[in-house]
């Protein structure tokens, strides 16, 4: 990370978050009520060994999401496997957008379940949040 008051002179600073994965492609935050939202997409080879030794869910590049209570964190990796693990079509490089105070999760469609590029956009996904601020896809 790093700051500018000017845009020109820059200071580095430390980062959000880092240590499981080489990469969160494609980062965009957001805030929801009280809780601050990091989504991001990779790939399994930007696994760290340590990810890999906890990870409950398949070995499928995706779209997952950090969350905290501030901005400056501390930012933790949510729960369980990725976002959009629950989906039969690959959905990667995700962005979530608001219509009508809902919110709804739109992504590039990669693969099919037998792994046919598809190289479209999804249609829109509901978020549901629950009481934690835990976030899943209406699909």
């Amino acid at each position: 990370m790093a700051e500018s008051n000017d845009l020109y002179e820059w200071k580095s600073i430390k980062p959000l978050f880092g240590g499981l994965f080489s990469q969160l492609e494609v980062p965009q935050i957001f805030k929801v009520k009280d809780k601050w939202y990091c989504l991001f997409c990779n790939h399994p080879e930007d696994w760290s060994n340590v990810f890999k030794k906890n990870y409950n869910g398949p070995d499928k590049r995706g779209t997952h999401y950090l969350i905290a209570d501030k901005f400056e964190g501390p930012w933790d990796l949510a729960p369980g496997p990725y976002l959009t693990t629950s989906s039969e079509t690959e959905l990667y490089a995700g962005r979530v957008i608001v219509k009508d105070n809902k919110f709804f999760f739109m992504a590039f469609l990669h693969d099919d379940q037998n792994g046919n590029f598809i190289g479209e956009i999804s249609n829109p996904i509901e978020i549901n949040f629950d009481k934690e601020g835990i976030m899943s896809l209406k699909i």
